[in-house]
């Protein structure tokens, strides 16, 4: 305008279902990372403010990324023990929100919760080295920015108020090949740990996880 006033430019990427950009709203409403996480995208975000002063040489666009990075990894620091993996899952993650493009500020559905798994063709022995279990076609997770509730296992052996933790599918035994969980050979059982980080937007969080020690049985088994 060549009165000087400002103009705001909002960009984004990827092209995302409820995105609302105008005079009055500027938003993404009911976004929620795709179920599979070979689908999940990585949303990018900028926004700033130019006039006229910035005709000839434009406004620069600095990106952030609007989600978090989650990955999981895991080792074995008992050699008197095999464990055998066969998936991951995150589990009671709030997986609906809207983001507003002027604050980059997420709201959460806190009634809608889901979880995340990872399934493997082909199972992965824990060695001492710690090795991710995202497999290679998943990759990590994109989710929502969020502070997680922990579930508390011991006033709430079932979950009920359907806290957060990750769940490993696992089959251990001793090296000499006894059974210790499950109790069937060749078979896989859930084991878990209660999660409480808080996400923010931009950040990678990688939760190392070892175990010798097992987990605690799955809520949900």
């Amino acid at each position: 305008p060549s009165n000087g006033s400002d103009l705001e430019f909002y960009a984004y990427a990827p092209n995302l279902n409820g995105i609302t950009i105008n005079a009055t709203d500027q938003k993404l409403t009911n976004f929620a990372p795709e179920a599979a996480l070979t689908n999940q995208v990585d949303f990018i975000v900028a926004h700033t403010t130019g006039n006229k002063t910035n005709a000839a040489a434009g406004v620069p666009l600095v990106f952030d990324h609007a989600l978090s990075q989650v990955e999981v990894r895991a080792f074995n620091s008992n050699a008197g023990y095999v464990y055998k993996v066969n998936g991951v899952r995150l589990c009671n993650i709030v997986s609906v929100g809207d983001f507003d493009f002027s604050t980059k500020k997420w709201d959460l559905n806190e009634n809608e919760k889901y979880t995340y798994n990872v399934l493997y063709d082909t199972p992965l022995e824990m060695t001492a080295e710690s090795q991710s279990l995202m497999s290679q076609e998943s990759g990590n997770a994109m989710l929502l920015p969020q502070k997680l509730t922990a579930w508390g296992s011991e006033n709430d052996p079932d979950n009920q108020n359907e806290g957060a933790y990750i769940s490993i599918l696992v089959n251990i035994t001793t090296k000499d090949g006894a059974l210790v969980y499950p109790d069937v050979a060749d078979e896989y059982g859930w084991i878990a740990v209660a999660i409480n980080t808080e996400w923010e937007s931009g950040f990678k969080y990688v939760y190392n996880l070892d175990l010798k020690k097992g987990g605690l049985t799955d809520p949900e088994e």
